[in-house]
């Protein structure tokens, strides 16, 4: 999630239950909140209020299923002459996959590492201009 070092514990905990569909309470606000120990009354206003944690949680979540719907697409698509459309799709699901899905795993990582992942070595040398 975007921006999660800036919530308190209790955002997170709602954020975990209200977007994964492996969750008890996944959609559900209201159960969501009071299981991540939001008062009563907070839990019944939450989406009424929209905080703006909320707001812009569920925009990016929004943004990486149609990512994750429109790489199925891809996967199904015949080629032939919307192959520019295609690209673009494709294109553009990636960066938001790669953006904003990191916490699903869609970022690119690069880890450098010696060889079969041991750690780096360096060796300083002094240029024989180095005075």
């Amino acid at each position: 999630m975007a921006g999660k070092e800036n919530r308190d514990d209790r955002q997170i905990r709602f954020l975990e239950l209200y977007l994964d569909p492996k969750s008890e309470s996944y959609t559900n606000a209201y159960q969501s909140a009071k299981k991540a120990g939001f008062s009563e009354e907070y839990a019944q206003n939450i989406t009424g209020q929209m905080p703006k944690w909320l707001s812009e949680s569920i925009s990016q979540s929004e943004r990486v299923l149609k990512a994750e719907k429109v790489f199925d697409e891809c996967l199904t698509m015949e080629t032939g002459d919307d192959s520019q459309k295609l690209k673009i799709k494709q294109d553009t699901a990636k960066f938001i996959a790669e953006t904003i899905g990191k916490d699903k795993g869609y970022t690119k990582r690069g880890e450098l590492t010696g060889k079969d992942g041991q750690e780096l070595k360096f060796v300083v040398t002094r240029d024989s201009n180095d005075h």
